[in-house]
């Protein structure tokens, strides 16, 4: 039932339930007959709350598999992005954090509670949302859509999510979007096999404040688990392009085609600009003048540069470069990760790679949105939006097997190994689903 769910779109389980009876390829495939009660709604949250996270994901991981048999997956390359799903929460559930931590387990228990400590006062509405308290959340959120430098830190230099909460949904994060709409979210973090399929390797959900950076080895680690090999080459955009990424992806032997993460500042003269001259142990600005070193910072990670007090004085370029007295720059002192990971990237097959990707997972996040659910949380708390996302990219994956797995090799032969899964799937995509109870399932198989 699930897999029809996701597999037509459908956005209510209530509405499943009514349609399965009226639908001939829908009762074949969950092998039921025109006389049969079909099952209530119910059976999908009481199939969530028994089976848990972890069958949905083994669910997953077995068409991943099923992929892998039939020669889709190609190994070689991964291609990885993260997309914003809304969370099925109001802004207007938004809390105290603090409050909400000494609330009990259930609702039950706080009532229980508020009639035992408070027998003449049982109408309290302390730490629900006010429209002062509302006003307040935009007001912080107003600097949530950024990352800090690419620390993988809580998005949002007000902190708004550290200190406020909602009741609905406490696993989502309050941030706004690229249309500067404040929004409760979740983050789903994907990866793609590079082979023409692009097949979803790995999946995982965080809030939606986490930076992508954070998610990059769970999903190497992931993609390996489930395929059983070591990709030679992560594309990425921007956003994974940390030095701690790019120390990870040369200690595991992955070639990183992403690009550096560039922070935003005031200065339109970026450090990145400043040249090392080795000889005089200095940066060479852009206008030719030497930045001396000055200390070393950061327990000995970091060297500080700073500028002449003349030199910046009378640049012509001095309003774009600094507001201070003169420029300072700071610089790793081992920058052997860098210049590995900016060696590879100065390649032209690797400045193509990043432009591709977005014709490749972004589609795919397009699609999955689309036509698959995942533009917004059908449940709460995060376990349950790692089962839809799990679900989304199962059907992603099962239309993949469907499209190309007869491309490779023997059809029948194919089609044998994979018929206990997706036997219903090929029916449910035939153009004549009329001829459902003249062909059988040895046939089909």
């Amino acid at each position: 039932m699930a897999l029809v769910q996701y597999l037509y779109n459908i956005p209510s389980e209530r509405r499943l339930a009514k349609e399965i009876p009226l639908n001939l390829a829908w009762l074949w495939v969950l092998q039921y007959n025109l006389a049969e009660d079909t099952p209530n709604h119910s059976v999908l949250s009481k199939a969530r709350s028994r089976f848990g996270r972890q069958v949905y994901y083994q669910f997953f991981q077995r068409t991943v598999k099923l992929c892998q048999g039939v020669g889709l997956i190609k190994g070689d390359k991964v291609v990885m992005d993260a997309t914003l799903i809304k969370a099925d929460a109001s802004r207007d559930s938004m809390v105290s954090r603090s409050l909400y931590q000494q609330l009990p387990g259930t609702p039950e228990e706080f009532v229980d509670r508020l009639w035992q400590e408070n027998e003449e006062d049982r109408n309290t509405d302390e730490g629900q949302p006010t429209g002062e308290n509302i006003a307040k959340i935009d007001e912080k959120a107003t600097e949530t859509a950024e990352d800090d430098k690419g620390t993988g830190k809580r998005r949002g230099k007000g902190k708004v999510n550290e200190e406020r909460v909602s009741q609905t949904d406490p696993d989502a994060a309050l941030i706004r979007d690229a249309k500067g709409a404040l929004q409760l979210v979740h983050k789903v973090h994907m990866n793609m096999d590079g082979g023409e399929a692009r097949v979803i390797t790995a999946v995982t959900t965080t809030s939606g404040d986490i930076c992508e950076a954070h998610e990059l080895p769970y999903l190497l680690e992931q993609h390996r688990q489930n395929t059983g090999s070591q990709p030679g080459e992560a594309v990425a955009d921007g956003m994974y392009g940390t030095e701690a990424n790019y120390g990870y992806l040369k200690k595991a032997g992955v070639l990183p085609s992403i690009p550096r993460h560039e922070t935003w500042s005031k200065q339109d003269v970026s450090n990145r600009e400043f040249v090392y001259d080795k000889e005089r142990d200095g940066l060479i600005c852009p206008e030719g003048q030497l930045l001396k070193k000055k200390a070393v910072v950061g327990e000995g990670k970091y060297i500080r540069y700073r500028g002449s007090l003349k030199s910046c004085k009378d640049c012509q370029r001095k309003q774009q470069c600094t507001q201070a007295t003169r420029r300072t720059v700071y610089r790793r002192a081992d920058e052997t990760v860098l210049n590995w990971a900016e060696a590879h990237l100065d390649t032209p097959m690797v400045r193509k790679g990043i432009k591709q990707r977005k014709a490749w997972i972004e589609t795919a996040n397009a699609e999955l949105k689309e036509q698959h659910g995942l533009r917004r949380a059908r449940y709460r708390r995060r376990w349950r939006v790692d089962i839809q996302a799990f679900l989304a990219a199962t059907v992603y994956n099962l239309k993949k097997l469907v499209k190309y797995g007869g491309n490779k090799g023997n059809l029948g032969a194919m089609r044998s190994q994979i018929a206990a899964v997706t036997r219903p799937i090929f029916f449910c995509l035939s153009p004549k689903p009329a001829f459902v109870y003249s062909v059988s399932p040895t046939a089909c198989s």
